[in-house]
């Protein structure tokens, strides 16, 4: 691992309610609060405030909030305590900087929660946004001390950034890097990771019974245990959910550790060309994985959001996808399987039938 690369399972031990005893200092508020506070900060002894961010851009229907229940309208300049809420509405936006290097942008119909991550102290802040549904676009700065590490949580997955400008679309699963670095590790999917993301998009789409996931960037593929580099590597997954089996794997493009295009599923901590007897099923688990993945994260999304209903139908619809590509994952699986069962079963009789020849 990089450094300054997230640790996957740091990334899972992250918590929503941080220690609230260390400050933002931003010149705005020390200019606000006079000296007194100004020495309180440096002085140990005295009980620091709690962590704040600054409104620095609100366009539309932008509001933030305590929780959930207490949103008001977004003012510029105003500044906010840690925990607390944004959201936007249509044709809307709010941008929240933690310092000039560190900020970001709700999109139109988004909605996130700022947070302090584990590990937040006065020397090295860690800051969460944690975005329930919509998108938001992120720039990330480790800056000079205090340090900043800032991490973008969806209600599927964690995505840690390095030196960053990058994009998380919560309703989709959807992550992309335009510049530096990010990881990604799913908190339903622990066999499926990826530690190192450079210039590329990922939709990492944990579903019900089976993950989906399409990527197309070089760096640093986690998968069944097995730690493979991507090279320009344009590739999607289907999997049994947080299972280190059944994994089918479509190359497009490019090299994943070090294979390239073509057809394929792990077998061996490696990735083995999918039998021709099976290769109409494997194109069609990958899509049926797809949907269900696709429609496991919306209902995520939805159920997190403050102000946004789920479909009627929407269970059902995803527990039909489910049962579809698990029927098409088993018997993309069974049937090696079964072959080689019946190897077993006819060496068997050709040795008992050579046994009683003699």
């Amino acid at each position: 691992m990089a450094p300054g690369d997230v640790a996957p399972q740091a990334a899972l031990n992250l918590k929503k309610d941080g220690a609230m005893s260390r400050y933002f200092a931003n010149l705005e508020a020390v200019r606000k609060v006079g000296m007194g506070a100004l020495l309180a900060l440096v002085m140990p002894a005295i009980p620091a405030p709690a962590q704040v961010f600054l409104v620095t851009g609100a366009n539309g229907q932008a509001q933030v909030g305590r929780d959930q229940h207490s949103y008001q309208p977004a003012v510029v300049n105003s500044n906010h305590s840690l925990p607390s809420w944004g959201r936007t509405g249509d044709n809307s936006s709010l941008t929240i900087a933690f310092n000039a290097e560190n900020k970001f942008r709700l999109l139109p119909n988004s909605e996130a929660q700022v947070y302090a991550g584990d590990g937040d102290s006065n020397s090295a802040w860690h800051r969460v946004v944690g975005l329930k549904i919509g998108t938001a676009t992120i720039s990330h700065d480790t800056g000079a001390a205090p340090a900043v590490k800032l991490d973008c949580e969806t209600p599927t997955a964690v995505c840690g950034a390095v030196g960053t400008e990058f994009e998380v679309d919560a309703t989709e699963g959807k992550y992309s890097v335009s510049q530096g670095r990010i990881s990604l590790i799913s908190h339903q999917e622990g066999d499926l990771v990826m530690p190192r993301i450079v210039g590329g998009t990922v939709v990492f789409n944990p579903g019900a019974q089976n993950t989906y996931s399409n990527g197309d960037f070089s760096g640093v593929v986690i998968l069944d245990g097995v730690t493979m580099q991507a090279a320009g590597a344009d590739f999607t997954v289907a999997k049994k959910l947080d299972s280190s089996s059944e994994t089918a794997v479509h190359i497009a493009s490019g090299r994943l550790g070090g294979t390239g295009p073509g057809d394929y599923v792990m077998e061996g901590g490696r990735l083995k060309p999918v039998d021709p007897s099976k290769a109409s099923i494997h194109p069609q688990y990958l899509a049926a994985a797809k949907r269900e993945g696709a429609l496991s994260v919306e209902r995520a999304a939805l159920r997190a959001s403050s102000n946004r209903v789920a479909p009627r139908g929407l269970d059902a619809a995803l527990s039909a996808a489910a049962a579809r590509a698990t029927a098409l994952r088993e018997e993309l699986f069974n049937r090696e399987t079964a072959r080689e069962v019946n190897k077993q079963v006819t060496g068997a009789l050709i040795d008992s039938a050579l046994r009683g020849g003699r």
